[in-house]
């Protein structure tokens, strides 16, 4: 039961640290920032953004991966905390 309860909080750290990178990502997708308004209005020059769509791709496979874990996890040993008396 430690080990189960170890495993779930390593996964917990590793999923709160994607979101923050995922964040800083948002946040830093343009450099400088404001490019990213400039790149919406239409302007071309003055400054440089990452490839969205291959962003958006690859956090939504790491995002699937991440939830199919947890579900193997709480699918396996999740019937030990379900209270089934009523």
């Amino acid at each position: 039961m430690a080990q189960f309860r170890r495993l779930l909080i390593y996964l917990i750290v590793v999923v709160l640290a994607l979101a923050s990178a995922c964040i800083s990502v948002n946040i830093f997708q343009c450099v400088p920032v404001n490019a990213f308004w400039t790149t919406l209005a239409g302007a071309t020059k003055g400054g440089r953004c990452i490839n969205v769509q291959l962003y958006f791709l690859t956090i939504g496979a790491i995002n699937a991966v991440t939830d199919f874990i947890l579900l193997a996890l709480v699918g396996v040993d999740g019937n030990v905390y379900m209270n089934t008396s009523y």
